[in-house]
């Protein structure tokens, strides 16, 4: 009677853990979390892929007046003209 009883204090729990987890199997909860959290990695990689490319872009535009005064030999901003050094 013991064994029954125990048995269905199991079921019971199952039953009842089954319903907090809104109806869904196990398997189904597990593969479902997976999913999830793939999606949230393919969304944080996306971000941070659009965050890199736009840092990239915003340097190379600001690399290029740097670049037109070295090849037009001009100083740089706050050197003397003729200075050797700067």
């Amino acid at each position: 009677m013991k064994a029954s009883l125990w048995a269905a204090t199991i079921s019971a729990a199952a039953f009842v853990s089954g319903a907090a987890l809104g109806q869904v199997p196990p398997s189904n909860y597990h593969e479902q979390q997976l999913r999830d959290l793939n999606r949230s990695f393919e969304l944080r990689q996306r971000d941070l892929q659009r965050e890199q490319q736009r840092d990239f872009e915003v340097n190379r535009r600001g690399a290029a007046p740097r670049t037109q005064r070295m090849l037009l030999g001009e100083p740089r901003p706050g050197c003397p003209v003729g200075s050797a050094g700067c």
